[in-house]
């Protein structure tokens, strides 16, 4: 894939603080010195977007609602702005690196650390003071650099990430092994936030990284191998596939499959499933290679290893699947989590089980929600019925009596509400049509958003009312929810709004297409098969790779209809 394939829906004119754009092919297999920033960051749309049919709803969920992502509905701050000119082949500015450069000697020759320490504040300037201590390549300025490793600076978690994959790369090129223990701790903090894969990417890529994954039952092998899941999912993702080879990965792979435990193993299970839709983008990974044919072969060698190991993760898959939910109530904490994720991930119905979680363990209702989608159970479904009219009505009651302050009375309530919403996807009934079509009026653009984007997953069982207020919200005054309802009427098969989609995807501007490229794979647009496999072979690079993983991302939902 080309690396700025991604990128379509980000704002060309990125801020250029303390940048100057040059164009420079970065890979995240470098070393920092080689190129001008860490690990490529064409993949922040894929987690707002493709991330929903990557089975994990959010991140994003990896792969979660999008309205349970506070950060994928603003605007994109300037730290992510300065990186995304970066990584268009920008170049930290020479003068104010060696600036701080010559200041920070100064300072750690006099054995003044703190006052070092005291510039690694958030914003544009920390890149620029982290590059300014790789290279000066002391061991106070790799301790200083360690001390950043899992350091809160801000609450906004896709700054945070830029903020830690900026200290782990430079610790990469300074061949620091000795802060993998550092970064397999501190990793946890990140695991569930935006571009968790690309700061995967930079720890699975230190050469010492493989030990740990050998060194059995212990808090780092476990680490570990979370991180491992993280960077091969990565794939999926847009972390550039060179990383296959010049990690080791498939042999990484077959490492952790050597010898699966007798008993389910949440993340391993996971890791297979990630293996087995590695190698179903095999075709699409060796095309983002084809200009370096050394590449394409080691690529290939690595990919041979998975398929040789792909029958151990089927059979693992197979036999400890359907054993997770038997132990789904044994589990706690981040072990939980890692269980309701494999749930969701493989679509497992665990309706009982999830019922009872529900109840016992609200610190982890947004994963139980998401995983209740895939539930066919008559009480899944009437929980979920029960738990979105309450919010609606504690909503309605709420901006009723706080009219003016409600927004920041109720956002809480809003995701949650928003996440039973797209949950209520799975689940075929009147009662399901009727709930949504309530939500689809309400007041909240939030709120209308996951209810309309949630009609047309389910048989109609009042047409004419459904359409008519689907045909209502293409008119609405916000553009997701215009967009959601073309693609719910889509899906129904209505005509206007499928020929709306094959203009926008035959349009001469490059990011109208993108769009519809993603809604059609997100809203599973099958009708629309045909026009996303002619752009599959488009002159445009970023538009072939992107309508190739749909393409895949397709394939793989149909392979699980027929499963289910």
């Amino acid at each position: 894939m080309t690396q700025a394939c991604w990128f379509g829906m980000l704002k060309d004119e990125g801020q250029r603080d303390e940048v100057q754009v040059t164009h420079e092919p970065v890979s995240p297999g470098q070393k920092a010195e080689e190129r001008p920033t860490m690990v490529l960051i064409w993949g922040v749309l894929a987690g707002v977007a493709l991330a929903v049919l990557g089975g994990i709803a959010g991140l994003w969920l990896r792969q979660r609602a999008e309205a349970s992502r506070p950060w994928a509905n603003r605007e994109l701050s300037a730290v992510t702005l300065q990186h995304i000119a970066l990584y268009q082949g920008g170049q930290l500015d020479k003068h104010a690196v060696a600036a701080a450069k010559e200041r920070f000697e100064r300072w750690l020759a006099r054995g003044q650390w703190e006052r070092v320490e005291q510039q690694m504040r958030p914003g544009t300037s920390f890149v620029v003071h982290v590059r300014a201590l790789t290279e000066i390549g002391s061991e106070a300025a790799c301790r200083i650099l360690e001390s950043q490793v899992g350091r809160r600076l801000t609450e906004d978690q896709l700054d945070q990430t830029w903020y830690w994959i900026d200290v782990a790369n430079s610790l990469r090129a300074l061949q620091r092994e000795e802060s993998v223990p550092l970064l397999l701790a501190s990793f946890s903090q990140a695991d569930e936030f935006p571009l968790a894969q690309y700061l995967a990417a930079e720890i699975v890529s230190f050469t010492s990284f493989a030990g740990y994954l050998r060194q059995g039952p212990t808090p780092q092998a476990r680490a570990a191998l979370r991180i491992l899941l993280r960077a091969v999912e990565g794939f999926r993702f847009g972390v550039p596939p060179q990383l296959l080879a010049e990690a080791r990965i498939g042999e990484m792979l077959a490492a952790v499959s050597e010898q699966p435990p007798n008993e389910p193993d949440p993340v391993l299970l996971r890791l297979g499933r990630e293996c087995q839709r590695l190698l179903r983008r095999q075709t699409t990974l060796e095309r983002a290679l084809a200009e370096e044919p050394a590449e394409v072969e080691a690529l290939r060698g690595q990919l041979r290893i998975l398929e040789s190991i792909e029958p151990q993760f089927r059979e693992y898959l197979t036999e400890q699947g359907p054993n997770l939910l038997h132990r789904l109530r044994s589990f706690h904490g981040q072990e939980l989590r890692d269980a309701l994720w494999a749930v969701h991930d493989l679509r497992l119905e665990a309706g009982q089980e999830l019922l009872h979680l529900y109840q016992d363990c609200p610190e982890h209702r947004d994963l139980i929600i998401a995983a209740m989608r895939w539930s066919r159970s008559a009480q899944v479904a009437n929980l979920l019925r029960q738990e979105a009219n309450e919010l609606l009505e504690r909503l309605t009651r709420t901006r009723r009596r706080h009219p003016l302050i409600w927004p920041w009375r109720t956002q809480a309530d809003r995701q949650r509400l928003a996440s039973l919403l797209l949950a209520l996807r799975g689940h075929d009934a009147s009662e399901t049509e009727a709930l949504l079509m309530t939500a689809a009026s309400h007041f909240d653009p939030g709120v209308r958003l996951a209810a309309i984007s949630s009609l047309g997953w389910m048989s109609l069982y009042q047409p004419q009312r459904v359409l008519s207020r689907l045909r209502a919200a293409v008119r609405d005054g916000h553009p997701e929810v215009r967009r959601a309802a073309r693609a719910s009427l889509a899906r129904y098969g209505h005509r206007e709004s499928l020929e709306w989609f094959t203009r926008a995807l035959r349009s001469q501007q490059s990011h109208r297409v993108i769009m519809a490229i993603q809604s059609i794979v997100v809203e599973d647009l099958t009708y629309l098969w045909p026009e996303l496999d002619r752009l599959a072979d488009a002159q445009d690079p970023d538009i072939a790779c992107l309508a190739q993983e749909g393409l895949v991302q397709m394939l793989e939902e149909m392979d699980y209809h027929r499963i289910s």
